[in-house]
């Protein structure tokens, strides 16, 4: 399990991490049948032959005595489909508390402790690495360090401001991803940004500094989301938090405002 664990380690945004993914099973049926999911290259889309993806369809439905449906494992961020890379970065940026980690299946026993963060991920290594590994896929655990933050960070963004919701956690998480593409941390030591865009991410931060829009104007990664002025305001508000006064002082007043 070392690789498993060097993902904690390494991993630098977990701190920001501590909010609930919001499900899309509420979307209306009437939407598109190009349906949208962010992934670490752009934005995917599913096309649906009627037209439409009817979200009234079993399959998005939680039918049994848990708060999961078969989009839980199986959504469209992944595909349809389901990799241990998608569930450890799903597992970061919940805390373990997506409905996804269930000891009704997925834990190592019934009566395991879930009580901490720490717990939870041990309870559930198998799930996230054993069970849904596969090595057909040529793909890493490292990457969830790279790309899949944002996969995770900007689906429930949307579905927050679709649904009215606060956003101010996932607003500071991902103020410190864009803080992190501009390539140099607070000394201004080189940060290697492996990700398909990191010259064009690189240089919007340049552009930007402590403004968000040149890089939540990139469309392939953001879409319309990221011209939305109730984004926009808090991340804006964030990231200059975080260069004007750092990580360190922007994470605890983040503590004292939000609470975790």
């Amino acid at each position: 399990m070392r690789q498993f664990r060097n993902v904690f380690d390494a991993t630098k945004l977990d701190t920001f991490a501590r909010f609930n993914a919001s499900s899309t099973a509420e979307t209306a049926s009437e939407e598109s049948g190009l349906e949208a999911a962010f992934n670490g290259y752009g934005v995917g889309s599913t096309l649906h032959t009627s037209g439409a993806i009817d979200r009234t369809n079993p399959f998005f439905q939680a039918l049994g005595t848990n708060p999961r449906s078969c989009e839980t494992c199986h959504s469209s961020a992944a595909g349809w489909t389901t990799s241990s890379v998608m569930n450890t970065g799903l597992l970061l940026f919940t805390q373990g508390q997506a409905p996804l980690f269930n000891l009704v299946d997925e834990g190592n026993r019934p009566d395991a402790d879930i009580s901490t963060f720490s717990a939870r991920v041990n309870t559930f290594k198998a799930t996230l690495v054993e069970r849904f590994a596969n090595p057909a896929i040529q793909d890493t655990v490292e990457r969830v360090n790279t790309d899949a933050p944002l996969n995770i960070l900007v689906d429930p963004i949307r579905d927050r401001l679709r649904a009215g919701q606060p956003l101010e956690l996932l607003a500071l998480a991902l103020a410190a991803w864009l803080r992190r593409v501009r390539g140099e941390d607070e000394q201004g030591l080189p940060i290697e940004v492996r990700h398909p865009l990191a010259e064009q991410l690189r240089v919007k931060a340049i552009e930007g500094g402590p403004d968000p829009r040149p890089l939540l104007a990139m469309v392939q990664l953001f879409g319309d989301t990221g011209a939305d002025p109730r984004l926009v305001e808090p991340v804006g508000r964030w990231l200059s938090s975080l260069y004007a006064k750092g990580s360190h002082e922007t994470l605890a007043s983040a503590s004292r405002l939000l609470g975790f």
